[in-house]
């Protein structure tokens, strides 16, 4: 889903500023993209374990887009009983009647992009809602039988170690099942680096001072009992469904995308469909999941279970980009702390 309300200043996707009228246009050319793309013979002869909106900002839909979008992922798609349909968005969002579209529709698991709790932090970036607010939407959210990840970023304009672990801190109090933790990324020409060029905001942590801030919080979630998933994912609880599956993930795996800019297993970018009132959908046409005489799982990603060496190798990388001697654990970058 294309679409936000606002524009953050760390954000490098793409992206349209959100219009009633753009969003249906948007949602009615999907809608015939999903038709579309169910008849294809791999995908109607799958079972799907596993469906993602993401974006831009999927849950500034209306609620009766969304629901729109959910009951034509059931209706064409042949889900798994037990599959996992994952909502991706932003707190602003978490309002009784988007809740509840959602959840008729069928999502399980919502991954909301909190990036900070600090309210000046968050404001210093784009961000909407003031702390005390961000909490009391969790808390709404948090009644219902679902899953919720919450997103952090470390590095962000200002934001020291202290803010940090109290972000860390406050993510128990907010009582997530889960939470992922992203390193900024400052692209040349970005908003976030013309800003920090030009003295707007606040200076962002280097390389040493990103990696301090990430074993910081691996040191504090790993003492809660937190558990690692990977570099970026955390869980506190809920075994969710994807999670179950990544042992299964050894064999070739059918990525189906619909919409604008997605990637599926043919790895063919989607181009955008301009339509006359502006808004964007997916490929014009569908590109063929597999090529003529080519065997099945051939071409397609193959994601290989998570290991400890993996997940050490990635630890030691944001430490083995030059020497140094890391201030939270004392020890130097080889030693892939």
């Amino acid at each position: 889903m294309p679409f936000c309300q606002t524009k953050c200043l760390y954000c490098a996707f793409y992206q349209q500023a959100s219009r009633q009228q753009a969003e249906d246009a948007y949602v009615e050319a999907l809608l015939k993209e999903i038709a579309h793309d169910a008849k294809l013979e791999q995908i109607r002869t799958a079972t799907i374990d596993s469906v993602f909106f993401g974006g831009g900002t999927p849950t500034s839909l209306s609620p009766a887009n969304a629901g729109r979008l959910l009951a034509a992922v059931r209706e064409q798609f042949h889900l798994a009983p037990d599959a996992e349909v994952t909502m991706e968005g932003r707190v602003h969002d978490l309002v009784p009647e988007k809740i509840e579209a959602w959840l008729v529709g069928g999502v399980n698991r919502i991954s909301l992009g909190v990036q900070s709790f600090d309210t000046a932090l968050r404001r210093r970036v784009g961000r909407i809602d003031a702390r005390e607010e961000v909490l009391r939407r969790l808390a709404l959210l948090r009644r219902e039988d679902v899953t919720i990840i919450a997103d952090l970023i470390y590095g962000l304009p200002g934001q020291d170690l202290a803010s940090w672990l109290a972000d860390i801190r406050t993510l128990a109090e907010a009582d997530v099942d889960g939470m992922d933790l992203y390193q900024l990324n400052i692209f040349p020409g970005s908003d976030l680096e013309k800003a920090l060029r030009t003295g707007r905001v606040l200076a962002c942590a280097d390389l040493a001072g990103q990696a301090d801030l990430y074993l910081a919080a691996r040191d504090q979630l790993l003492a809660e009992g937190t558990e690692r998933l990977s570099f970026f994912h955390w869980r506190r609880r809920r075994l969710s469904v994807w999670l179950r599956r990544r042992r299964q993930f050894r064999r070739p795996k059918l990525y189906a995308a619909e919409g604008t800019f997605c990637l599926s297993a043919d790895g063919i970018p989607r181009r955008k469909a301009h339509h006359d009132d502006g808004a964007s959908a997916g490929r014009a046409r569908a590109a063929p999941l597999r090529q003529p005489g080519q065997r099945p799982g051939e071409g397609l990603r193959r994601f290989p279970p998570p290991d400890d060496a993996r997940f050490a190798a990635r630890g030691a990388r944001i430490c083995a980009m030059r020497p140094f001697t890391c201030r939270m654990s004392g020890r130097r970058s080889k030693d892939g702390c």
